[in-house]
């Protein structure tokens, strides 16, 4: 039995300017829907969100991690010092995400064969917008348990891999922004 849950939340970790900061940004670039997993499929009943994948070799986009890149890295030395043989290699991906209403993420895991992730990452942007919580799931039931609210500034780290499905629950007001990322 692990005496740590897996599941950690920093709380009101990234500055409020700089989210607002963030959310210009994300109302910027991401304006295509995504998919799910490494396909382009575009299921509004599994998915429904604007994203932006940042590319890690554009000198622009890697400016938008950096602005970041100090707060989930103390907070990933914090997790790492939890979870003593927890071994990464970087960030594999990071992604500006807008839910607006009726946005969701239904129950799924962020690890697949064609994806390495490891360890998953949330920075949640705003508050005010209402529903949007994560909820993750029994593995072994596959019932829910309790969904957690985020807060502005907020980042909750999570291993990606079967024993974390998760859902983001649908948005009914307003619009919800964060960041999503892996590690690997």
């Amino acid at each position: 039995m692990l005496e740590v849950n897996p599941v950690q939340l920093y709380n009101n970790v990234v500055d409020e300017k700089l989210c607002l900061k963030l959310i210009n940004v994300t109302n910027l670039l991401a304006t295509k829907k995504l998919g799910v997993g490494q396909k382009d499929f575009k299921n509004k009943t599994q998915r429904n969100v604007f994203g932006y994948s940042l590319n890690l070799q554009d000198t622009h986009d890697l400016k938008i991690v950096n602005l970041v890149s100090t707060q989930i890295y103390n907070c990933l030395l914090d997790y790492k010092e939890k979870f003593v043989e927890l071994v990464l290699n970087g960030v594999s991906q990071v992604d500006l995400l807008k839910y607006e209403t009726g946005g969701k993420y239904v129950k799924h895991i962020d690890q697949d064969h064609s994806m390495n992730r490891i360890l998953s990452f949330i920075i949640n942007l705003n508050e005010g917008y209402t529903g949007g919580e994560i909820c993750f799931y029994n593995p072994q039931t596959g019932q829910p348990l309790e969904p957690i609210e985020l807060q502005t500034g907020d980042i909750i780290f999570f291993p990606s891999n079967f024993l974390y499905p998760h859902a983001i629950l649908p948005i009914t007001q307003k619009t919800r922004f964060s960041i999503v990322g892996w590690l690997n």
